[in-house]
């Protein structure tokens, strides 16, 4: 069995068993979200979070940040080019809002790569770059989560994994 599978089965057995068999915890869990406000209906279908292995996060981040200076590149090549920039159809006002400096070397101070877990392969599925809250957002429901009753259990064995929501 791998890591992950391990790590699967160890949690599964976790919440399959007393005092989480019952779910209390993940009534609780979405009373929090409701009251910090984040979802008025359950945001996780799962009682599980998604489990990676270190090599597969620290690849992750190598594919977001290769992925975000591509990003970066082409929006300097577009406003640089003015028959790139025609072609990607702006209407005036956002034509003039793209020629601002923005005072730092990046478009985009923060964004957002939304990937999809499916069967061990991690892929992008989307990028946001207009919605900084997400990435609070995303924090947030990480570490309410992450301080879960099972997944607090969970934390005490080492499995060298790292987990996401």
């Amino acid at each position: 069995m791998t890591q992950v599978g391990e790590a699967i089965a160890r949690y599964h057995k976790l919440i399959e068993s007393e005092p989480y068999i019952d779910l209390a915890w993940a009534k609780a869990l979405q009373d929090k979200f409701k009251t910090e406000k984040l979802s008025g209906r359950p945001i996780s279908p799962v009682l599980r979070p998604h489990f990676i292995t270190n090599r597969q996060y620290a690849a992750l981040v190598k594919a977001a940040e290769s992925l975000f200076s591509a990003i970066n590149r082409v929006e300097h090549l577009a406003l640089a080019n003015p028959a790139l920039l025609a072609r990607m159809q702006l209407l005036p006002a956002e034509r003039m809002l793209a020629q601002v400096d923005p005072g730092y070397s990046f478009f985009s101070v923060t964004g957002l790569l939304d990937t999809a877990l499916n069967n061990g392969s991690l892929q992008f599925v989307s990028h946001n770059a207009d919605a900084p809250a997400g990435v609070v957002y995303g924090d947030m429901l990480a570490d309410l989560f992450y301080d879960s009753p099972p997944v607090k259990e969970f934390r005490k064995i080492d499995w060298m994994l790292i987990w996401r929501t």
